[in-house]
C-alpha cells in the first residue's frame, strides 16, 4: 500500500468517528427537570389545594396549644391540680414535638413527606379528640405527649413539602405559614 492510501484511510476513519466529550450531554426535549416544570407551571388550583392542607395542619397545632393553655387552668381547679401539674400539661406537648422532630426528621426522606405529614395530621387530630375524653391527669398527660409526637412528625414534613411544591416566586409566601 501506498502511504497516501494509508493517510486517506486514517482521515476517513477520523472523520467518521464522532468526538466524545467529557461534558454532560444536552437534555432531550422529552426530558424535563422537576424544578423547571414547577417554575413553568407557576401554580394554579392544585398548588392552592396542596398548600391548604399543611396550612390547616399548622393552624390545628396552634389551636391545640392555645386551647389547652385555657383548659389546663380549668382542669387545675376541677381536678385540684398543683401549678406544677398545670405547667406539665401545658409543656408536655412541646417536649413530644422536640423529641419526635429530632428522632423522626429523616422519616420524611425514607417514607415520603406527604405520607409522614398525613400520618402526623391524622395522629394529631385523633389524639386531640382523645384528650377531650381523658378522665384524670395521667391520662391527659400521656395523650398530650403522644399528641406532641404526632405534631413533631407532621410539622417538618409538611414544612418541607410546602417549600418543595412552590415555584421560587411563591416560596417566600408559602413558607411564611411554616416558619414555626
Amino acid at each position: 500500500m501506498d502511504s497516501n492510501d494509508e493517510k486517506t484511510k486514517l482521515t476517513e476513519h477520523v472523520e467518521e468517528t464522532p468526538l466524545t466529550c467529557i461534558s454532560t450531554p444536552a437534555l432531550d426535549s422529552s426530558e424535563v427537570d422537576i424544578d423547571e416544570a414547577i417554575e413553568q407551571s407557576g401554580g394554579g388550583l392544585g398548588l392552592i389545594l396542596w398548600s391548604t392542607g399543611p396550612f390547616l395542619l399548622f393552624c390545628l397545632e396552634g389551636a391545640e396549644i392555645v386551647v389547652l393553655s385555657i383548659i389546663a387552668l380549668i382542669l387545675g381547679c376541677e381536678w385540684n391540680l398543683s401549678t406544677t401539674a398545670i405547667a406539665a400539661l401545658q409543656s408536655v406537648a412541646m417536649i413530644g414535638i422536640m423529641v419526635s422532630s429530632f428522632l423522626c426528621s429523616n422519616m420524611g426522606d425514607m417514607y415520603g413527606r406527604r405520607t409522614m405529614a398525613l400520618i402526623g395530621a391524622v395522629g394529631t387530630a385523633v389524639m386531640g379528640v382523645a384528650s377531650g375524653f381523658a378522665t384524670n391527669f395521667w391520662q391527659l398527660l400521656l395523650l398530650r405527649v403522644i399528641l406532641g409526637i404526632f405534631m413533631g412528625i407532621a410539622t417538618p414534613s409538611a414544612a418541607v413539602l410546602i417549600g418543595n411544591i412552590h415555584c421560587s416566586r411563591y416560596n417566600l409566601i408559602a413558607n411564611c405559614d411554616s416558619s414555626h
